[in-house]
């Protein structure tokens, strides 16, 4: 969480009591949960979990819209702008009640025009718009997926990861076995927004959470315009390097030679030709010790990768 903003969470069973204690030992993390008011313990739920270094959550506002399943976080964007995200949970097996959630949702804001439009809708969906997004391929019902469209239509909302990488690309995040033992995956989880956020967003990828889910996690990197340019940063050297005798021999041995190199130039009468030989010998040398450090680190690494959990290798 430590380099994410914001994050949606479905399916949390998160109770009400679980908040102050969460946020408690995660004192970085604000959480604003939407729980299912039948049984907050045991299914459904929504959440957004906020990193309070990383965004004006004391400015936030949370609606719940559905209760369990759908609720719209009001972010502060640039300015007095703000962002509005919509993280849902979709009903799963069942096309006719994933068809009623979208029309739901959308009557909604059609009756309710002090809501806000949404600029980015995300979660489980528990449904494909193309057969593609199912290996086997395979197509899913009509009417779920035209009540989707009709809620995408109304807020003139596109599918992110499309619109990046096409459709030779779908990156599934869920898989399951089926009856017979075979593997079936699918592109449940997307990230939806409106045309104008696909420039501002960059660094679309899902990532393998190992057991901490069964779904994959989908992200993207937002960038309200006119945000600077920020580099690579300055290179470094590892710290623990420091620990070994024989990177220290190097490093030493390295400075030495400085200390004679300098000496040697100082000693020299200043030209034109060489007036700027004391900071050339200064910049060889720190390039000269990142390339010392860098070398040994990765070959410090791979050792510790071929002996497994021993920290430092033998």
């Amino acid at each position: 969480m430590s380099s994410l903003s914001l994050l949606a969470l479905q399916e949390t069973h998160i109770v009400d009591s679980d908040i102050p204690l969460i946020e408690g030992h995660f004192r970085k993390l604000k959480v604003f949960a939407n729980p299912d008011p039948s049984n907050q313990s045991s299914r459904n739920g929504t959440a957004f979990v906020l990193n309070v270094d990383k965004v004006r959550w004391a400015e936030v506002k949370h609606t719940i819209i559905i209760p369990g399943r759908a609720s719209l976080l009001e972010l502060p964007w640039q300015g007095s702008s703000t962002v509005n995200i919509l993280n849902i949970y979709a009903p799963s097996g069942n096309a006719r009640a994933n068809t009623e959630f979208w029309s739901a949702l959308l009557r909604q804001w059609t009756h309710n025009r002090s809501l806000p439009k949404v600029h980015i809708l995300l979660g489980d969906f528990n449904v494909v718009e193309s057969k593609y997004d199912r290996f086997p391929p395979k197509a899913d019902p009509a009417e779920p997926i035209d009540a989707l469209d009709r809620f995408k239509q109304h807020f003139h909302l596109m599918d992110g990861w499309r619109q990046v990488h096409g459709p030779s690309k779908p990156d599934f995040t869920f898989s399951m076995t089926n009856s017979v033992g075979r593997k079936q995956w699918s592109r449940l989880d997307r990230i939806y927004l409106q045309d104008s956020l696909i420039d501002q967003s960059c660094e679309w990828q899902t990532t393998h959470l190992g057991s901490l889910s069964d779904h994959y996690l989908v992200s993207a990197v937002f960038e309200p315009p006119g945000t600077p340019f920020v580099g690579k940063g300055r290179s470094t050297a590892p710290v623990f390097i420091l620990d070994f005798p024989e990177a220290q021999r190097l490093l030493v041995k390295r400075a030495i030679q400085l200390d004679s190199d300098a000496r040697r130039v100082l000693e020299e009468e200043i030209t034109d030709d060489n007036k700027y030989a004391i900071q050339e010998v200064w910049s060889s040398f720190k390039r000269d010790l990142l390339n010392i450090a860098t070398a040994f680190a990765r070959e410090r690494t791979s050792r510790i990768d071929s002996i497994g959990d021993c920290p430092y290798g033998s």
